[in-house]
């Protein structure tokens, strides 16, 4: 994250840094008073986060709906935390273009990069990523990811798809469980989607091949983590094609 700032990456600010010995604030007070997310520093797949929503002053409620002070939301995460170092971000909301994908989760851009021919970045491999587990409402969805494919020219999607081997073969025109159109649907945002990756990669160019996460918000993109283990499997599905078919095979 510091690295990102020095470099003009957009970013979410870590607020403040948790561990088994408590919070660490990198900010003054003040600016903790908003919805916040909390994310292992080193983790995958969303697993180990969060939550709280600010409903006034010092009072946070959890995922749970029960009510905490700062002080005691910051014990509660590093009681969860076993021992780990927990990142608090502010919790970022959907742009409006994307809004009707999700409720109360981020939706995030996976956007593969690869060094090619010439030495730079190049973005090879994107999809649009909905994590139904972060939704409570969503108790009846059939998998806890989705995911659709995005043409790296237009930045339109494809169809629809889940994450887990029961599910996967499954293909939805709209989203099954808001019901928003998905297949043919343009990201009229993707060009600063897909620029972000690239300079992205531009300021990490000791990596040869980065996946990174993306979210879209009413400011705009915004460049959540870079993951070396890119989930090859799950993008082959969404986009229905081997890996080694696309421009990353040839790179």
């Amino acid at each position: 994250y510091d690295y990102c700032q020095r470099c003009g990456l957009a970013h979410p600010q870590v607020l403040a840094a948790v561990d088994g010995q408590g919070p660490v604030l990198l900010v003054p007070r003040e600016r903790l008073e908003t919805d916040l997310f909390c994310k292992p520093q080193k983790g995958m797949g969303a697993f180990g986060t969060i939550s709280f929503r600010h409903e006034g002053p010092d009072r946070f409620v959890d995922e749970e709906g029960l009510p905490h002070s700062l002080d005691d939301a910051m014990a509660h995460v590093a009681q969860k935390s076993d021992g780990k170092r927990m990142l608090v971000q502010a919790w970022l909301k959907n742009h409006p273009d994307i809004a009707d994908f999700a409720k109360d989760s981020l939706v995030t851009f996976r956007v593969v990069t690869c060094r090619n021919e010439r030495g730079e970045g190049e973005v090879v491999l994107a999809m649009l990523r909905v994590l139904a587990k972060l939704e409570p409402d969503w108790s009846d969805a059939l998998d806890e990811e989705y995911a659709a494919p995005i043409n790296l020219a237009s930045g339109k999607l494809g169809l629809f798809t889940g994450d887990n081997m029961t599910t996967s073969p499954l293909r939805y025109v709209r989203h099954p469980l808001t019901g928003a159109r998905v297949e043919g649907r343009v990201i009229s945002q993707w060009p600063a989607i897909r620029d972000l990756a690239l300079a992205a990669h531009h300021a990490f160019d000791h990596r040869v091949l980065v996946g990174w996460d993306i979210g879209l918000t009413p400011e705009g993109a915004v460049l959540l983590e870079g993951n070396t283990n890119l989930d090859v499997m799950f993008l082959q599905r969404v986009h229905d094609l081997p890996a080694g078919r696309t421009r990353l095979g040839v790179l």
